[in-house]
């Protein structure tokens, strides 16, 4: 995709010059960007239309390569639009139509299922099950979506094996058919009684996604006229439906993402962040006017509802993040769910916080663990050819309560992702892509 100039007309032509020019000689803040709003009118005009026409399914500010921009993607009329539009000026950076063309050249839609220059979704489909060593009669198949990533056009595929909830995903390059990436992840969950037909959302035994804002924004202790939704979609994770639920505090511009079993209404997981922040003027000198780590571990224990006697602590370290020092704390409870919270360290504020009721089974009591050499080598039995010296940032780390070991290897072209259980030595994750892609 090319590089587009237009904006909202002339008078917001010089709207923006001003905010650029004016940007060359100083240091700019949030508070100079244009806006979402803005950014979405911007995409809107581009592609000729209006803002009832419009259903949007990702907005939001982004970062890449140095700059801030705003990622507005919707669909109108059968079609899909993505641009990514500059934060500062109001450029277009990315955008499905051509300098000086008389109309956009909108991308098909998913459901459409085929590119005229390359593979059809069956193609992408069968291409990812030959990878896998599996079959269509073998597997749950929940998306084979054509996207655009990176400037081309890629299928996203994603099925399950219904006999051991193994969940696949692959990015597969549109016009090649190559596999770009590849990830399984099994997380061994236990389907549901009866779970809902795939899709619906209102059938018995399944809430609404309405239902589901009203689980996630009771919890946030919010209302839906404080915040911004940016989506509440019902999804396949693991071989059971939940919803995807995320919004903003349009006050603070503070992120809320939370994950519903679609049956219960359990919330299975949620985060909040607090990124538009503005860093301290003057950040203090390690230790120096900062909190202890037992305060901030105090603060993330009340927060959570627990006391020190119901938790185990994996950390609570002093670190920088954004120019400023925050305590990273992480513990778990009995029931092996784990919790992670950023806080400030000179006001003890907390800047975000991560749940995380992944229901794991609980290791039995003088289970033991496989040592780190056995995990690699079990790894490196995946990738013929590769030795032990190519493996990289591996560790021991621990999630839900359980010890895994993570690490990467790089042979031949390829960068794989790893995580192994430190007790049965199962791959629980794994992914692979070109290197340096």
């Amino acid at each position: 995709m090319k590089k587009t100039w237009k904006t909202l007309g002339a008078v917001s032509c010089a709207a923006l010059l001003t905010l650029s020019l004016a940007a060359c000689g100083q240091t700019t803040s949030q508070a100079d960007y244009i806006g979402l709003d803005a950014a979405k009118a911007i995409a809107l005009e581009d592609a000729g239309v209006t803002q009832s026409a419009a259903v949007f399914s990702t907005t939001g500010l982004d970062r890449r390569n140095g700059t801030d921009f705003y990622a507005v993607d919707f669909t109108a009329g059968g079609q899909s639009y993505e641009y990514d539009i500059d934060a500062l000026t109001g450029t277009i950076i990315t955008g499905p139509a051509a300098p000086g063309s008389a109309a956009p050249q909108a991308s098909p839609l998913p459901s459409q299922g085929t590119d005229q220059d390359g593979i059809t979704a069956d193609r992408a489909r069968e291409i990812a099950l030959d990878h896998a060593g599996l079959t269509a009669a073998q597997v749950t198949f929940v998306r084979a979506q054509l996207e655009r990533d990176d400037g081309r056009q890629v299928y996203d595929v994603e099925f399950y094996d219904p006999s051991s909830y193994t969940e696949y995903d692959y990015e597969i390059d549109a016009s090649s058919g190559a596999i770009l990436s590849y990830d399984r992840d099994a997380e061994h969950y236990t389907p549901p009684a009866s779970a809902a037909p795939s899709g619906s959302g209102t059938s018995s035994g399944t809430i609404t996604a309405d239902r589901a804002k009203e689980i996630a924004l009771d919890h946030a202790g919010l209302t839906a006229a404080q915040v911004t939704f940016v989506r509440a979609q019902l999804e396949r994770d693991d071989g059971r439906q939940v919803y995807d639920v995320e919004f903003y505090n349009a006050g603070d511009y503070t992120e809320y993402d939370y994950e519903i079993d679609a049956s219960s209404g359990a919330i299975l997981s949620y985060d909040r962040d607090a990124e538009h922040y503005t860093p301290p003027a003057s950040p203090s000198p390690s230790g120096s006017g900062t909190i202890t780590a037992d305060r901030a571990k105090e603060i993330a224990l009340n927060h959570a509802g627990l006391t020190a006697g119901q938790v185990t602590f994996v950390k609570s370290k002093l670190d920088w993040d954004d120019g400023r020092q925050v305590y990273d704390v992480e513990f778990y409870d009995s029931s092996y769910t784990e919790y992670d919270y950023e806080i400030d360290a000179s006001s003890g504020s907390i800047l975000s916080y991560d749940f995380d009721a992944e229901g794991y089974d609980r290791p039995a009591a003088g289970t033991t663990t496989i040592s780190a050499d056995q995990a690699k080598q079990i790894a490196l039995d995946r990738v013929p050819g590769a030795t032990m010296n190519d493996i990289y940032e591996f560790e021991l780390d621990r999630d839900d309560g359980r010890l895994e070991y993570e690490g990467t290897i790089y042979y031949n072209g390829m960068e794989y992702e790893f995580t192994i259980d430190g007790y049965s030595g199962a791959i629980r994750e794994w992914e692979a892509e070109p290197y340096g892609r």
